[in-house]
């Protein structure tokens, strides 16, 4: 008796092993520019080789000296642009830098042999009008982190953090809106239909 709970078992695991391969080999992603596809597997796997791609740029770039300009923009707003290369001029990163009063934006974009391979935007936003700008000291930030593969676009992690004002509209419309949801929700689970 216990082989055969062991086998069924076995084969309920092999069973659900099975699927759970074809829903992920499923989900793919077709780059549009090459007509090449990557699965789920291969994706993780090229986010994982970027992620360390950028760690050893990081580390390759802590004996360089950046290249630094202040740039003035058509709308006469300034910014920073910091960037690392190689001897031969190829990019490894550039940091962008754009400060306003109440917000600080940090673009860094990631260079494997000269092609894009990562880019990360953070947006922070502050309530202290001329303060020094803090990166912990936000009320607002937003991140974005975009891993490209073969020139296009093969992630996109998107987070926000923001502070609890119970004064704005949006806190006090969310808040009403999910405690109404949870209250309904609980209502249909538990009620007994005859």
């Amino acid at each position: 008796m216990n082989n055969r709970i062991h086998r069924d078992i076995c084969i309920k695991t092999i069973i659900v092993f099975l699927i759970c391969a074809e829903i992920a080999f499923a989900q793919t992603y077709m780059n549009p520019k090459t007509g090449k596809s990557i699965n789920a597997f291969e994706r993780k796997k090229i986010v994982k080789n970027i992620d360390s791609l950028k760690s050893g740029i990081d580390n390759k770039i802590k004996s360089k000296i950046a290249l630094s300009k202040e740039v003035i923009d058509n709308a006469d707003e300034k910014f920073n642009i910091k960037g690392f290369f190689d001897d031969s001029g190829v990019p490894y990163k550039l940091i962008v830098e754009f400060k306003s009063d109440y917000s600080l934006r940090l673009e860094y974009y990631y260079f494997e042999s000269g092609k894009l391979i990562f880019a990360e935007r953070k947006d922070l936003y502050f309530s202290n009008d001329g303060m020094t700008h803090d990166e912990s000291d936000y009320t607002r930030k937003e991140e974005h982190k975009l891993y490209y593969w073969e020139n296009s676009l093969v992630k996109w992690v998107e987070t926000i953090d923001t502070d609890l004002n119970s004064e704005e509209t949006d806190y006090k419309d969310t808040e009403s809106d999910i405690l109404e949801s949870a209250k309904n929700y609980l209502k249909i689970l538990t009620t007994h239909e005859n």
